[in-house]
């Protein structure tokens, strides 16, 4: 006859924390002595890591809370301070009185990341991707690079593949080599949103045409012209291709890191909570243009990326 046997219940520990004696900022906060804490709210560190007496606060400025991020970016020689405070971005001045100014509002209120790029500060919330010039806060969706997919690109197909879609554009172009005679392009997507530009030795074509969306082909009233250099591409159509998700992958990451050799020259960004493990590389030296085929499986999804070192 088996016997059942009650498991014993799980057991206490405790400490006594007493004799205090200060704090101590010199090491890992799990392995300093139980006479000393790792952290007092009114005391801090200086510079020899000797703890020293807050001096005091006062308040500066008013923004929503909490207040998520704040930065400070040099762009076309002037110098910019900004909050990410609640759901809104703004600007302010330290030395003066004035009230923040609000440049957009709607964010993702959540901590923030920030780099700037160029003449331009460019913002991660996990919920936005927003580029400030110094003027006007946009989406990066908005301003972002429109690449060129495929070049040497006969009427009927093929040519040779050239850059990689771009995850925050819903935008690319095919750049074909007219042969004088076809009145029909096929374009290297079918199922496309819309055609959105047309151009031909640099200008914006004049002739009408149609466009099957489904197909993904172009039907010209008249056939393109051959082009003045012989092999030169000389005709350019740039069409709308949605790809559900695409934006959103950058779009919800959290922090991120530059690396390249003397500067910043490609931005590594990571921290989607629906791609924990995944983190994506910008193009050269351009924060708008994460190429599709631009990413790294970080281990396994159960292992979250979280953060860079350079």
């Amino acid at each position: 006859m088996s016997v059942f046997k009650q498991p014993s219940g799980k057991r206490q520990y405790t400490t006594v924390y007493g004799s205090f004696r200060g704090v101590d900022f010199s090491g890992d906060a799990t392995k300093i002595d139980n006479t000393r804490s790792p952290h007092a709210p009114n005391l801090i560190s200086d510079s020899g890591g000797y703890p020293e007496r807050r001096t005091g606060w006062r308040t500066l400025k008013r923004v929503s809370a909490p207040v998520n991020g704040l930065f400070h970016v040099v762009i076309a020689g002037e110098a910019h301070w900004l909050i990410h405070g609640g759901e809104r971005l703004y600007r302010f001045d330290p030395a003066t009185e004035e009230s923040p100014k609000v440049l957009r509002e709607g964010l993702f209120s959540a901590p923030s990341f920030g780099f700037a790029c160029g003449d331009a500060f460019y913002l991660l919330t996990g919920g936005d991707f927003l580029r400030y010039d110094g003027e006007e806060v946009v989406p990066v969706r908005e301003v972002a690079k429109i690449p060129t997919v495929t070049i040497s690109r006969l009427p009927s197909g093929g040519g040779v593949v050239y850059e990689s879609v771009n995850l925050l554009s819903p935008y690319r172009t095919d750049s074909f080599l007219c042969d004088g005679e076809s009145t029909v392009f096929q374009l290297s997507a079918a199922d496309i949103e819309a055609v959105a530009a047309v151009t031909m030795n640099g200008e914006a074509y004049s002739g009408s045409y149609e466009v099957n969306r489904v197909l993904g082909r172009v039907t010209f009233a008249e056939a393109p012209a051959a082009p003045e250099v012989s092999g030169q591409d000389n005709l350019q159509i740039t069409y709308e291709k949605q790809v559900p998700g695409y934006a959103e992958r950058i779009e919800h990451c959290r922090f991120g890191a530059s690396f390249g050799v003397g500067g910043a020259d490609y931005w590594f960004l990571s921290g989607n909570g629906d791609h924990p493990a995944t983190d994506w590389c910008s193009a050269l030296r351009d924060p708008t243009y994460f190429p599709d085929l631009g990413y790294a499986q970080i281990g396994s999804e159960s292992s979250a990326v979280t953060g860079y070192l350079r």
